[in-house]
């Protein structure tokens, strides 16, 4: 019911400004939470917050449900899920993940260095999913993606391979499928070997206590 007499910026790094258009430079990389506060002429206020991400260069991998994902960078840096541990691992300053049995899950890496990146996908459950490696520029637009479509099973791993290059490209992909025995399956396996041995073993050992009684 009134006007705006009051821009007030706040942009997460210390810096502020006031105006109802500003601009702001950040001097590093990474996530910051930029808010703005506006003031009427009565003297109420407003805020609203928004995190944002300042990088050159973004790699966004996605995957849809039913799977985990853990990327291994080239410096042998970890972000997702590691499932054989339970851990949540971000070891790249900046860098998010929706976290595990999230769907869609999503992993991004700010200013990702060139080489070669591996992603385990663990299978939560049946079901089919599409991999997506997208290299964002600056300002926004795709510089590179690959999609991988496959089916999953539980315990299943997948693994995809990409090369990034210094110009933002991908090359070299590969995609593998490792398959992992169920548990219960191993379970049945385990119980007949154990069986097998008991059928081996147990007459030799009746004949031999026969013989000394």
């Amino acid at each position: 019911d009134g006007s705006i007499i009051s821009s007030h910026w706040m942009f997460g790094d210390g810096f502020e400004a006031y105006g109802s258009k500003v601009t702001h430079t950040y001097a590093a990389a990474g996530w910051y939470t930029v808010s703005l506060e506006v003031t009427d002429d009565d003297g109420l206020t407003n805020t609203i917050s928004a995190n944002i991400l300042v990088a050159s260069r973004i790699l966004n991998i996605t995957a849809d449900s039913p799977v985990n994902i853990l990327v291994q960078t080239p410096d042998g840096s970890l972000v997702g899920y590691e499932s054989r541990t339970g851990d949540i691992l971000l070891e790249i300053e900046g860098s998010t993940y929706t976290g595990p049995w999230s769907e869609p899950q999503n992993i991004v890496i700010p200013n990702p260095i060139p080489g070669i990146y591996m992603i385990r996908l663990v299978g939560t459950s049946e079901g089919d999913y599409t991999l997506t490696i997208q290299v964002v520029g600056s300002g926004g637009a795709t510089i590179d993606s690959q999609v991988w479509s496959h089916s999953t099973c539980p315990s299943e791993i997948d693994l995809a391979i990409v090369q990034l290059n210094p110009d933002g490209s991908l090359t070299n992909p590969t995609f593998n499928v490792i398959p992992e025995v169920p548990w219960g399956s191993a379970m049945a396996g385990f119980s007949m070997l154990v069986a097998l041995l008991a059928y081996l073993i147990m007459p030799r050992f009746k004949k031999r206590r026969k013989f000394i009684g």
